[in-house]
């Protein structure tokens, strides 16, 4: 059946005209003898064709050879020959077998996102330290300033809208310490 393609495609015939020469030459071949057949039914162009085709097929019958068997299937040299194919394609689906797993992959992630969490989210202890920092900082700029001063009542101001502020920032950091654990 291959051969019959090939000679369809190199003889430039559909599949109904292979179909009657291939009648043809097995009524011809019965009457006569083969070479006869050929020769009755094909022009010299056509059997010039056919001829090369049967050269090729002696000289490399690799190419030609249909596996009969799922086993006699090279599994590996189909895999090649899609990964060629789809790497054009930036479809890499194959690929997996060089990658890591996605559970490994996902596992490194987190891993990655909890220490860049914990270097970017301070602990409540340093949140606390924090606090008292700004907070004194603030008490002493507030003191400084005359008591009736608009600016004094700014600054008081601040002083206790930050105060909410720091508060959550405590229970926040209070929190993420105890998922932590």
């Amino acid at each position: 059946d291959a051969q019959w393609k090939l000679l369809a495609e190199h003889l430039e015939l559909g599949k109904t005209a292979i179909f009657k020469y291939k009648k043809l030459i097995k009524i011809k071949t019965e009457e006569k003898d083969a070479l006869y057949a050929l020769g009755d039914i094909f022009t010299l162009n056509q059997l010039n064709t056919v001829i090369e085709l049967f050269n090729d097929a002696i000289e490399h019958p690799e190419k030609y050879k249909k596996p009969k068997k799922k086993s006699d299937v090279d599994l590996k040299a189909q895999a090649d020959v899609i990964q060629k194919h789809t790497k054009d394609m930036n479809m890499d689906y194959l690929g997996y077998q060089a990658k890591p797993t996605a559970r490994k992959e996902k596992a490194e992630i987190e891993t990655e996102n909890k220490t860049d969490k914990r270097a970017q989210t301070p602990t409540k202890s340093e949140v606390i330290a924090k606090h008292n920092a700004e907070r004194k900082a603030m008490k002493e700029e507030i003191e400084v300033l005359p008591k009736d001063s608009q600016e004094r009542m700014e600054k008081e101001r601040a002083y206790k809208q930050s105060e909410g502020d720091r508060i959550a920032e405590f229970w926040d950091a209070q929190k993420r310490e105890q998922e932590d654990k």
